[in-house]
C-alpha cells in the first residue's frame, strides 16, 4: 500500500480550502444578494397641487383623502388615502397628529404603490408642518416588484402645498 507524501497531501488540502473560500466569496459577490440583482435610483422632487378629495371618491375609514401630482424623478397624479388619524399625549400642545396612508402614484410607466407614515401639525393658524417616511411596497407595469423608502417633508394647508420628496427606489 503507498504511502502518502505529506507534503503532497498537504498542499493538496491547501488548494482545495483556498478554492472553496474563492467560490463563498465569488457566490457572494455575484448572487447571493438580493440587491445586485435590483436596480436602485435616487429621486427627488416635490408634491405639487394637492387638495382633499371628499366622499364618495374618498373611501378612507376616516373619509380624508388627498390628490395632487409629483414632478421630478418621480411624476404622475397621484391619490393618498389616509387609513388613520392618532393624536399623541401632546397633541393639545403641539397641535400634532400621527397620519397613516396608502399612496397610488400614476406614473406614464404603470402605478407605484406606497404606504406613508407622516406627523402633521394640524394648528388652523399654522403652516401645516408635515414630516413622513414613505414605502415603496410595489406596483404595476414597470413598478411591479418595486422597493424603497423616501423622505417627504414641507407644508401641507388648504391654501398652501410646499411638499418634497428624495430617498430611494429600486426595481427586480
Amino acid at each position: 500500500m503507498p504511502r502518502k507524501n505529506f507534503i503532497t497531501h498537504r498542499i493538496s488540502f491547501s488548494v482545495q480550502a483556498i478554492s472553496a473560500f474563492a467560490l463563498a466569496g465569488l457566490m457572494v459577490l455575484l448572487g447571493g444578494s438580493e440587491a445586485s440583482a435590483r436596480s436602485c435610483r435616487t429621486v427627488y422632487g416635490h408634491f405639487i397641487n394637492q387638495v382633499l378629495v371628499p366622499p364618495p371618491t374618498c373611501t378612507s375609514p376616516v373619509n380624508t383623502c388627498v390628490r395632487g401630482r409629483a414632478i421630478g424623478g418621480l411624476s404622475g397624479d397621484f391619490f393618498a388615502t389616509i387609513t388613520s388619524i392618532t393624536p399623541s399625549i401632546d397633541t393639545a400642545v403641539t397641535a400634532v397628529v400621527f397620519e397613516t396612508a396608502d399612496l397610488v402614484l400614476h406614473t406614464k410607466d404603470g402605478d407605484l404603490l406606497m404606504k406613508e407614515a407622516a406627523a402633521y401639525n394640524g394648528d388652523p393658524n399654522g403652516h401645516g408642518d408635515l414630516g413622513d417616511v414613505v414605502t415603496v411596497v410595489g406596483g404595476t407595469g414597470k413598478w411591479v416588484g418595486a422597493t424603497g423608502r423616501l423622505r417627504v417633508w414641507g407644508n401641507l394647508t388648504p391654501s398652501e402645498s410646499d411638499v418634497n420628496y428624495d430617498g430611494e427606489v429600486c426595481r427586480p
